[in-house]
Order: C-alpha cells, then structure tokens, then sequence
C-alpha cells in the first residue's frame, strides 16, 4: 500500500467534501456513474480535482528521486 500523502492546498469546504466523496466510490463503474448524476457544474469541479489529484501525484513522482538527474548534471558543471 502506498503511504504518501497527497496535499491539495486552496480548496473550498464543498470541493473537500467531493474529494471525500471520490475516495470513497469503490470502482470506476460507480463512479462513472456517480459523475453520469451530477450538474455540469459539478461534473466541472469533479473532473478539476481529478485532474489535480493526477498532477500531484505526479509532481511527487518526478520530484522523488532525482538522483540521476543530479548526477548527470554533475557531468557538465565547470
């Protein structure tokens, strides 16, 4: 299981309470669904979060290890 927290800043107490309500659906088909039931203001907010809860996760992927990256910019330093 991974462990690592996911940290959405500046959201309003209705965009948490979708997020809580996202994690909670247990499979594509129910939320596909659940999205299929909501306003298109809804379905807007829904498909932000989605899409910022993907560009944390991954801005933590590509900012975890840069170990290579560091060592091979090492190469080129004067």
């Amino acid at each position: 299981m991974n462990d690592k927290q996911i940290k959405l800043v500046g959201l309003t107490p209705e965009e948490v309470q979708m997020l809580d309500m996202m994690w909670s659906i247990e499979s594509f088909d129910d939320y596909q669904d659940w999205l299929d039931n909501l306003t298109r203001t809804e379905a807007r907010t829904a498909q932000s979060l989605h899409d910022r809860l993907l560009l944390e996760l991954l801005d933590q992927e590509i900012t975890e290890d840069l170990t290579l990256a560091k060592d091979v910019l090492k190469k080129f330093m004067l």
